[in-house]
C-alpha cells in the first residue's frame, strides 16, 4: 500500500514538473516573439524613414545632415535593441527581475548615449 502511494504521489510529482517546465517555455517564447515582432516593425518604420530622407537629400542638401543624423541615431537604437534582447534572454532563465532591470537600463544609458555620440561624429 505504501508502495502504491509513493508511485502514486511519484508520477503527480512529475507531471506538475512537466506542466511548470511547459509554462516556463511557453512564457519564454511568447517574451522573445514580442519583442522581435516590435523590433521587426521598428525596423521597417525606421528604414522607411530613412529612404524618404535618403531621397529628399538628393533634392534638399539640407536633408543630408538629418540622414546622416538619424541613420547613426538609428543604428545605436538597434544596437541597443539586439543587446537589450540577448542580455534579457540570459537572465530571464535565472528570474533576477531586480538584478535585470538595473542591467539593462545601466547598460542603455550607457550603451546608448556613447554609440548615438559615437555614429554622430
Amino acid at each position: 500500500m505504501r508502495m502504491r502511494l509513493y508511485t502514486h504521489t511519484k508520477y503527480i510529482y512529475i507531471y506538475i514538473n512537466i506542466y511548470i517546465n511547459v509554462c516556463v517555455y511557453v512564457n519564454i517564447c511568447v517574451y522573445v516573439f514580442s519583442i522581435v515582432i516590435s523590433g521587426v516593425l521598428v525596423l521597417v518604420l525606421v528604414l522607411l524613414i530613412e529612404c524618404l530622407l535618403f531621397f529628399y537629400s538628393f533634392f534638399f542638401p539640407s536633408f543630408r545632415f538629418l540622414f546622416y543624423l538619424f541613420f547613426s541615431f538609428s543604428l545605436a537604437i538597434f544596437m541597443y535593441f539586439f543587446l537589450f534582447l540577448f542580455l534579457n534572454i540570459a537572465l530571464f532563465q535565472f528570474e533576477f527581475h531586480l538584478f535585470r532591470y538595473l542591467v539593462t537600463e545601466t547598460l542603455f544609458f550607457s550603451y546608448f548615449t556613447l554609440s548615438f555620440f559615437f555614429f554622430a561624429c
